[in-house]
């Protein structure tokens, strides 16, 4: 006896066709169509649209390392994850639902419509473009190394700068020492250690102010 079908207007998701999803390849399922040569120029308002919503971007940040098909849920469950904090398995129901439903509606045919990804909605599997990869790259810029020589100059200029006050006061401490032991008293007289010390003070002080002026005027 035949089995009963369901009444007209609700359709099982297998009535489409009857293959199984072991049986589907990529170009024979519905949906997954040409938006467009992956060698087109995207536009820069479409990179900013894509890039100013979070859970758009959570969407790039899970098909950074995908090179093949994967399934909406499972996006969608590690998305959820993400934007509350947690672990997929402590995940509730309304929070997945939540995340599913805003991709299945807007975000991923927004995608798909630019063509950053093939959506198959019916089905619900996804795969990355070739073009995905100029929006990741806005996403995770590569360090600037422009400021690197600038930055590696002042840090040499500071180094200097300290090593010869270190050496500076180092040389004017064992004169002070030396001339309280009176190892200088045939040469030279207190007040004349104390003079010399104070010219090597102001001396190293003025150094100093100095170097700090030229960085300062070179900036500006």
């Amino acid at each position: 006896m035949k089995a009963a079908s369901k009444s007209d207007g609700e359709p099982t998701p297998s009535e489409p066709d009857q293959e199984t999803d072991d049986d589907v390849s990529v170009d024979s399922l519905p949906g997954i169509e040409d938006a467009g040569s992956d060698t087109e120029p995207l536009e820069l308002d479409d990179v900013f649209h894509v890039l100013q919503n979070e859970r758009r971007r959570n969407v790039l940040r899970y098909l950074d390392d995908v090179d093949d098909v994967i399934e909406m849920r499972d996006m969608a469950v590690q998305i959820a994850a993400w934007e509350n904090d947690t672990t997929v398995q402590r995940l509730h129901s309304d929070q997945r639902q939540r995340v599913y439903i805003a991709l299945y509606q807007s975000h991923l045919p927004k995608l798909d419509d630019l063509g950053l990804i093939d959506y198959n909605k019916p089905r619900g599997y996804v795969e990355p473009r070739p073009r995905l990869d100029r929006v990741q790259r806005y996403l995770n810029p590569e360090p600037s190394t422009e400021s690197a020589p600038a930055e590696t100059a002042a840090t040499s200029a500071e180094n200097e700068r300290r090593e010869t006050f270190l050496k500076t006061a180092g040389g004017a401490g064992l004169l002070v020492a030396a001339g309280w032991a009176g190892l200088l008293t045939p040469l030279l007289s207190g007040l004349s250690v104390a003079t010399v010390v104070l010219a090597i003070f102001v001396g190293t002080v003025a150094y100093a102010y100095r170097s700090e002026l030229v960085p300062s005027s070179a900036e500006n």
